[in-house]
């Protein structure tokens, strides 16, 4: 299991997870599943 933790999901200027994009797309890539926990706090 791997994960990617992210402190925020904006930049001022950007998109919703605009700036973590490559990143996703890192981790994800070759996978055929995937989980995505928001977090409300």
């Amino acid at each position: 299991m791997e994960l990617l933790l992210l402190s925020n999901s904006t930049l001022p200027g950007k998109a919703w997870l605009e700036h973590a994009l490559p990143l996703i797309a890192g981790q994800v890539k070759g996978r055929r599943k995937a989980v995505f926990i928001p977090s409300l706090a």
